[in-house]
């Protein structure tokens, strides 16, 4: 009987959900990119660091390393990072992943008030979800 431990194949190292919403203090539209781990961690509540660079064409996300959320309580999951910029036109707006080197490019159609993701390219470390419910 083989004792040791099997680590499940992970394909992807991040999930991001695309949503629409207003801002609260200003009221205009904001396009809202919610981030999370794949793999769960356990004790402390984190944060994935990022920073974001955009243009009128393309919002480009840089994920940095994880921090302990200033105030959280103990908890088990996924680290959590949340980047808002303002609402594109109409049209084709590109959101673009970057880490360590690797690359995803996804394709958002913006239309009205909705949004449709188009595709997803490159290095395949950010998947893309509906929901991270």
């Amino acid at each position: 009987m083989n004792e040791e431990r099997q680590e499940p194949t992970i394909t992807h190292e991040y999930r991001a959900a695309f949503a629409r919403q207003m801002n609260q203090e200003s009221g205009q539209a904001e396009l809202v990119v919610t981030m999370t781990t794949v793999r769960e961690l356990v004790s402390l509540g984190y944060t994935i660091n990022v920073q974001t660079k955009r243009t009128k064409q393309a919002t480009t996300i840089q994920i940095g390393g994880l921090s302990v959320a200033r105030h959280t309580l103990s908890r088990a999951g996924g680290a959590v990072g949340t980047v808002a910029v303002p609402w594109p036109g109409e049209g084709t707006h590109h959101v673009v992943f970057e880490r360590k080197g690797k690359r995803c490019d996804v394709e958002l159609q913006i239309r009205d008030t909705s949004l449709k993701v188009e595709s997803s390219t490159g290095d395949a470390f950010v998947e893309v979800v509906d929901s991270l419910a």
